[in-house]
């Protein structure tokens, strides 16, 4: 049986349900083809020669083997993520429209759905030329505004006090962003944000444990947005850059960017590690672009998760002064 979705603007069949994702009755036309399969099942071009690709970021990272073959079609590329249960390796055709993911029996439906709709649509995303930041988008009066930042930095935290503020969520881990006519416009992702157990006690006191994992071995968890997503792509209207203040517990405040905003945007993209330098090249155009066109922040913050709605106001009322 073949499931249908639509995530970060891309209409997506898969042989298999993905129960993090609504699911769509058949498209007229399907972007995206995936094909989920066991190790020991046969997989397409199997007499393709791998050679190892390595760009400077892949260097730094131990679970994650990129690839690459010759065919007579064009080049297939392989994705290979080594996880706690062993490994599961993404293969792309020359288009990449059509995907297969062999992965052990052993590994967790859970630990695949969380990885499809994170590193592995964002590594397509990113081969097929699309921008994506790390980070969560919200709603704010008919535009997308993104927070963007490292690991920790409160991306999730801040969708979630909006969310539960009365702001819809557009996406959460990945902000996918496209360039049409002059304007960016950014894609929804799905209804769900990865909460670690701070912010999780600090929304949910009362029910931290009734949340699924987002992977089996790790404590972040799925907070759902149900009524508070927002499904339709919207015009991005600002970007903040989240970092921390001098003091644990500072008031919240934002500040301009300088020059130095285009290196801020290009160092918090998703999954770069995939991209050859001409890519990168490419990328760093778009990010300036639209760094002339977009307002880019910089919003300080404690690690005080309490103070989080008090940033949510810094915000607001930084917007209110852009229109």
């Amino acid at each position: 049986m073949t499931h249908f979705y639509n995530i970060y603007g891309l209409s997506v069949s898969s042989s298999r349900k993905i129960e993090l994702l609504n699911e769509l009755v058949k498209p007229s036309l399907v972007d995206l083809s995936v094909t989920w399969a066991s190790e020991r099942a046969a997989i397409p071009n199997a007499g393709l020669i791998w050679q190892r690709v390595i760009t400077r970021q892949l260097s730094a990272k131990q679970r994650i083997l990129f690839f690459s073959a010759e065919s007579n079609s064009g080049t297939y590329l392989k994705l290979t993520f080594i996880t706690a249960h062993g490994d599961l390796s993404v293969l792309m055709d020359p288009d990449k429209k059509n995907v297969w993911i062999i992965h052990s029996d052993t590994e967790p439906v859970s630990n695949m759905n969380s990885l499809f709709v994170g590193s592995i649509l964002g590594c397509i995303l990113r081969l097929r030329g699309i921008l994506c930041l790390h980070g969560s988008v919200i709603n704010i009066d008919g535009q997308a505004v993104i927070f963007t930042g490292k690991k920790k930095s409160g991306k999730s935290t801040t969708a979630t006090a909006f969310s539960r503020l009365g702001y819809k969520v557009m996406a959460d881990d990945i902000a996918v962003i496209n360039e049409a006519n002059g304007n960016f416009v950014v894609q929804p992702g799905y209804a769900k944000v990865r909460l670690r157990p701070q912010p999780l006690e600090v929304f949910y006191p009362e029910n931290t444990y009734a949340f699924d994992s987002v992977y089996s071995h790790r404590d972040s968890k799925y907070s759902d947005l149900a009524g508070s997503f927002h499904n339709t792509p919207l015009k991005l209207g600002a970007i903040y850059l989240l970092g921390e203040t001098e003091e644990t517990d500072g008031a919240p405040f934002v500040t301009p960017t300088s020059a130095e905003r285009l290196v801020q945007l290009h160092s918090n993209t998703f999954a770069g590690y995939v991209l050859t330098p001409d890519q990168q090249k490419a990328e760093f155009e778009i990010l300036g672009r639209l760094s002339l066109k977009v307002p880019v922040k910089y919003l300080h913050f404690g690690r005080n998760v309490k103070l989080v709605y008090q940033q949510c106001s810094v915000v607001l009322d930084d917007l209110k002064k852009q229109v």
